[in-house]
């Protein structure tokens, strides 16, 4: 914790204690009284009843707080002056005005505090009681708040400004990253920003393309209005033809307006090494004089300009410095040893910045060890900034996120118990935060997943407490020993380096000096347990620290396999890796290469790498048939350390991130994750085949025949395999009521495979494993990685409020939404749609299921079932019980009928004038092999599996 949190809860536990002083009965004039940090007391400056209504005047050190003698709820309010200070002014016993300069925060006698802005980032939310995501009770779920949608043409998207903290803002430009959908944001095209009140302006440094040349990702800044303590405002970007325009802000203009920032490095005594200061300004101004200067952003309202410096040699020191057209300059800091060739330096000392000649910020005591780098943010005013709400559902729409539910939120409660959780962690820098150190530790974590927990909340909430949970897991990443750099500052891969070997086991090919990974560290890496640190930090701010933690983690993935098994810079990752390993590394690479600007050396080189591995697996899956020996179950990759069991859940792991790939277009993936589809999937459906589906989320299957030592090649023998003599499930294995176990990992892949490929079994699957776990809809509160859902064919996300389960003892239940998922259960009860699409799911009594016009998905149960189907679409998904279907042939419709068992199943015809004889003539065999009828105009019916011999006039009644 930063030094502000060393006395914020002392101090508070303080205050609370009973200090208590009368309110003043009468004020006289006097000349204004100035406090200052000589004042401090206690680690707080004491600003006590001064009998005065004349204004009071306190500098502080941007770190120690001012204490008042004023209780919270009496009338007053907060005023950011033009110089940044900001003026508590009391408007219910006094006049008095309060202004404060460069103090971080202030206590009111009663225990009640305000963290105000400093110069340094501080969690002002750990404090707050107030929520920022919406209007949630203490402890209630926290929801992103609705945006408006595009009306008009050329719009594209809307965010929300939103002013979340306890002081009215002046207008400030306000910067974050953005992805879009191909074509969009055509090329060529300018983006424009309106409000109701008209536009505002805009600039958009575009970042990455697709191959249409339509913006794929671009750090957007924004000039947002004025807005009052818990206002905001929204606003619409559209494209629309023109050129950019305006004056850039160029290194010139930042140092001509004073720019002045001084890192020193302070060493202890008993090193010998002097210390040692290297000043950003000089340092910009002498790389903008010799080209050494990286430009990340450029424009009238934000330019970003990176400089850096080798120091030691070992040590790099980084300034990202970004100044705004409202007069902000903020500089990012990064200190790094990340020189790969060269052996470790004594790495122990202390870093203070100071600003304008004030001192800004001190480190502890730091051990930086080698490969580690850490990251601080300075602005040059104390004023805090307006938040950036994002529509997470174009986010989704786009491929940039998994389709994640946005109707449950999050409890307010986790975020509070996570930031209490971050503020107990090491200290920064050079801390883990909330990531775990040890990453072989097995078991359901936070950090693991198609993306952390910290992430996806962040995500469904947009709430400034899961995004602080987020950033301190993002900053984390620099602390993790992974960062290998060349001289020049170039990032050392396998591109250049191909025997390259990051691993403690180095003996013969190109290792680096001095050994990989100090083991004092406390690191522990494990590409099978890598988390996903740093893609949704840079998605949504553009930050260039945190693209550097994607690329730096990507690289190490690649790097931390033997080069003789990854051949070389080929990067094969599936010799030697378990295949949560492969799902995990894949998912890192494929984002690093579909996010990383354009301009990267290591975009290419990551898809490429992307590519040779869905090669490898296309051929040895989908070419060669590998697999072909488990004849009915396959559908999953093969694990190299141990060819007679399957580890369910991994291959689910791999399903999300090959579903996640194909979103995005990947062909080879969409066509891995169809044939993945079969065994994820099919571990759900195939109870009237003998597996039955509650042992579907296992934790590992036997697959090889002991007696044969040839693999099972059918459902029922697998089941006997790993569960004959047991007693038979009541319930659903992989602990059903958890947000991240291997139910709700198996939940995710399943509703992934059915967004990609339609297969109908996928959705099957997933809805049973829905029936059979509600709780798991409450656990999602407190992590969002795998509450993943179902996409339809009209681009609709099925919504956790949008899948409604049954009242005890059966009855009625009813879409109430236009996509709506309706569970049956026990008792007797009809399900009954509405127009849009409906998926219906029987239970173990007797289901009614009524369609409605559009698309449905009738997925029978353990009991009887009678379907009837509508005008659309409608897939019948028939199963041990009897099943009536009812059609009407004066229906323009396409019906899909699977699990047909003549004699058990009948189809009642309704509304027909044709002779049942000729319907049969009109059978007609599809590609798949299937008969379909023409049952009316417009209206056929297709015979999953059936030829047209096996169709008759009995299937009819």
């Amino acid at each position: 914790m930063d030094s502000l949190g060393k006395y914020v809860l002392p101090l508070i536990a303080l205050l609370w204690v009973g200090l208590s002083l009368p309110v003043p009965a009468v004020y006289a004039a006097s000349p204004p009284i100035i406090f200052s940090i000589a004042d401090a007391k206690d680690g707080a400056i004491t600003v006590p009843d001064p009998k005065t209504d004349g204004a009071i005047s306190v500098t502080g050190d941007g770190q120690t707080p001012v204490k008042v003698w004023l209780y919270s709820w009496w009338l007053h309010r907060f005023v950011v002056e033009k110089d940044g200070s900001v003026t508590l002014e009391d408007q219910h016993a006094s006049a008095q005005r309060i202004t404060m300069h460069r103090v971080p925060a202030v206590f009111f006698i009663d225990g009640a505090g305000v963290l105000l802005p400093s110069l340094q980032p501080v969690n002002i939310s750990a404090f707050s009681a107030k929520s920022s995501g919406g209007d949630a009770p203490r402890g209630g779920p926290v929801l992103a708040p609705a945006l408006p949608k595009p009306s008009q043409p050329g719009e594209i998207v809307a965010v929300l400004v939103r002013n979340d903290t306890q002081v009215d803002l002046p207008s400030r430009v306000v910067t974050f990253g953005q992805a879009f959908a191909p074509g969009d944001f055509p090329d060529g095209d300018v983006l424009e920003a309106k409000t109701q009140n008209g536009t505002v302006a805009v600039q958009a440094d575009i970042k990455a393309r697709y191959p249409d040349r339509s913006v794929k990702h671009a750090v957007i800044s924004l000039e947002a209005p004025a807005l009052a303590h818990d206002a905001n405002v929204a606003v619409m970007l559209s494209a629309r033809s023109g050129t950019p325009s305006g004056a850039l802000i160029t290194p010139q203009t930042i140092l001509a307006h004073g720019y002045d920032l001084l890192l020193r490095r302070e060493f202890p005594a008993t090193s010998g090494l002097p210390d040692l200061s290297v000043d950003a300004a000089s340092l910009l101004e002498s790389s903008a004089a010799d080209s050494s200067i990286t430009t990340w952003l450029s424009g009238p309202l934000a330019s970003e300009y990176r400089v850096s410096k080798r120091i030691m040699p070992n040590f790099r020191i980084t300034f990202d410095i970004r100044a705004t057209a409202d007069g902000g300059v903020r500089t990012d800091v990064i200190m790094s040893n990340d020189l790969a060739y060269l052996f470790p330096q004594p790495s122990v000392y202390s870093a203070t910045v100071t600003q304008s000649g004030m001192a800004t910020w001190k480190s502890p005591l730091l051990n930086h060890r080698r490969f580690q780098e850490w990251h601080k943010v300075f602005w040059n005013r104390e004023t805090p900034m307006p938040s950036v709400v994002l529509d997470v559902g174009y986010l989704e729409k786009a491929g940039a996120v998994p389709d994640f539910d946005l109707s449950l939120g999050v409890s307010r409660d986790a975020l509070r118990q996570g930031l209490t959780s971050v503020a107990k962690a090491e200290g920064e820098p050079l801390g883990a935060g909330p990531v775990m150190r040890k990453m072989a530790t097995t078991g359901g974590r936070a950090d693991i997943g198609p993306t952390t927990d910290w992430a996806a909340n962040y995500l469904v909430s947009q709430d400034s407490d899961a995004r602080t949970l987020m950033l301190a897991a993002a900053d984390a990443a620099g602390s993790i020993p992974w960062h290998v750099r060349e001289l020049d500052g170039r990032i050392v891969s396998a591109l250049n380096h191909p025997r390259l070997f990051l691993d403690p086991r180095c003996k013969t090919v190109d290792c680096v000096p001095g050994g990989f990974v100090d083991p004092n560290s406390g690191w522990e890496l494990d590409n099978a347990h890598t988390p996903d640190l740093a893609y949704v930090p840079y998605l949504t701010t553009g930050s260039h620290f945190y693209l550097d933690q994607l690329l730096a983690e990507a690289n190490w993935i690649v790097l931390c396999q033997d080069p003789d098994y990854r051949k070389d810079a080929t990067g094969l990752l599936l010799a030697l890796s378990q295949v949560r390993g492969v799902a995990w590394s894949l998912r890192e690479i494929a984002n690093a290469s579909w996010i990383a600007p354009d301009d990267e050396p290591l975009k290419a080189y990551f898809q490429s790498v992307f590519d040779n591995n869905m090669a490898a697996l296309t051929q040895t899956y989908l070419v060669d048939r590998a697999m072909l020996p488990t004849g009915a179950i396959e559908g999953f990759v093969e694990n190299p350390y141990d060819k007679t069991t399957v580890a369910p859940w991994q291959q689910d792991f791999l399903a999300i991130t090959m579903s996640t790939q194909a979103r995005r277009g990947l062909e080879p993936a969409r066509k891995f994750a169809a044939w993945m589809t079969n065994f994820v999937a099919g571990r759900f459906t195939h109870g009237a085949e003998g597996f039955n589906p509650l042992h579907g989320p296992d934790y590992y299957s036997a697959y090889i025949d002991p007696q044969t030592k040839q693999p099972v090649n059918t459902w029922e023998k697998l089941y006997n395999l790993n569960f004959a003599g047991k007693p038979a499930p009541t319930k659903l294995d992989g602990t059903p009521q958890s947000k991240d176990d291997y139910a709700a990992i198996a939940r995710a892949a399943t509703a992934s495979l059915f967004s990609v490929t339609q297969q109908p079994r996928a959705l099957r699957a997933f809805a049973f494993l829905s029936a059979n776990a509600e709780d798991m809809l409450k656990a999602f509160s407190n992590g969002n990685a795998f509450n993943i859902n179902p996409r339809f064919a009209d681009g609709h996300v099925l919504q956790d409020d949008e899948i409604l389960y049954p009242a005890p003892g059966g009855g009625r239940l009813a879409a109430k939404t236009a996509h709506s998922m309706l569970i049956g259960g026990a008792g007797q009860i009809t399900l009954q749609g509405m127009p849009g699409v409906t998926v219906m799911v029987g239970g173990s009594g007797a289901t009614t299921m009524i369609g409605a016009k559009g698309a449905n998905y009738f997925f029978a149960g353990a009991g009887d079932a009678a379907m009837a189907g509508a005008a659309g679409q409608n897939y019948f998904g028939l199963a041990a019980g009897r099943a009536q279907i009812d059609l009407a042939a004066t229906d323009t419709a396409v019906d899909r009928i699977e699990g047909f068992k003549p004699g058990r199943d009948h189809v009642h015809l309704i509304g027909s004038e044709t002779d049942l004889g000729k319907i049969i003539a009109t059978g007609r065999k599809a590609e798949s092999g299937s008969t379909v009828l023409t049952v009316g105009p417009g209206h056929t019916v297709e015979f999953v599996g059936l030829s047209p011999s096996d169709v008759s006039p009995a299937f009819f009644d």
